[in-house]
């Protein structure tokens, strides 16, 4: 289990899924710092969330803006590549398998955690 938080970098791409609902892909960062040169350093990530519930893609139409912190699990990591067309340098991002939101923060504001096994506003 990898659990993750950090603040989006851009607004979440969503699409309407039909009958299956929605999906956000959502593309983070998370601040560390070299142990070494104590410089900052940024981890990308991407997850992709799933929703079908209305109330639960009404949450998440609401608080996944830009700049808002997340905080996400997902039971693997898998490594993506990114090479920029002017050559430069090559960006890697881990991208959150199975990734599930536990919160999202605005501010110094902490909104309720989600219930993801019986999902946003369901009874378990």
């Amino acid at each position: 289990m990898h659990i993750v938080s950090g603040t989006l970098k851009e607004q979440p791409f969503m699409k309407d899924l039909g009958e299956k609902g929605f999906m956000w892909i959502l593309r983070f960062s998370e601040l560390t710092k070299d142990f070494k040169t104590s410089e900052k350093c940024y981890a990308n990530y991407k997850a992709l969330i799933f929703a079908k519930h209305p109330d639960q893609i009404a949450y998440f139409q609401n608080k996944l803006i830009e700049g808002a912190g997340v905080v996400v699990n997902s039971e693997k990591l898998k490594v993506e590549l990114f090479y920029p067309e002017n050559g430069g340098a090559v960006k890697p991002t881990l991208e959150m398998v199975n990734a599930k939101i536990e919160n999202i923060m605005q501010g110094q504001t902490l909104s309720a955690p989600l219930n993801q096994q019986g999902g946003f506003g369901q009874q378990p």
